[in-house]
């Protein structure tokens, strides 16, 4: 397995991320591909189990519930903050989704996404 370290941290992580646009309660009807929270559970504790330990999220997926997911399954599989890397991406919605039936949770704190990944969030320079 190929491992990298995150610039001014002793933090390995892999070197492929697993995405977490497929996590999360479907934020419109269509999008018949996400996975549930089980589900997501599963997957994360497979790719942990592979020594993947690096996750990809953003507060759109799923309307935030992605992230929501992925922190719960870390949480509840008690994987150390300094042993996994959560890049996740926030997007400044300024509503005009919501006429399709997204409600974004919060999308202009990004604290939030901490607060929905039940961790804090660490600013790196990758």
């Amino acid at each position: 397995m190929k491992y990298s370290h995150i610039p001014g941290t002793d933090i390995k992580i892999f070197q492929l991320a697993v995405g977490g646009m497929s996590f999360g309660i479907p934020a419109v009807k269509n999008y018949r591909w996400i996975l549930d929270e089980d589900q997501t559970d599963q997957m994360v504790q497979h790719a942990l189990d592979l020594g993947i330990n690096f996750f990809d999220t953003a507060n759109v997926y799923s309307a935030g519930t992605s992230e929501e997911f992925i922190g719960k399954s870390l949480k509840k599989h008690q994987v150390p903050r300094d042993q996994v890397a959560i890049a996740s991406n926030v997007y400044f919605n300024d509503g005009r989704l919501s006429k399709r039936g997204y409600q974004p949770g919060n999308c202009r704190n990004p604290k939030a996404a901490g607060n929905r990944l039940r961790r804090p969030l660490h600013h790196s320079p990758l």
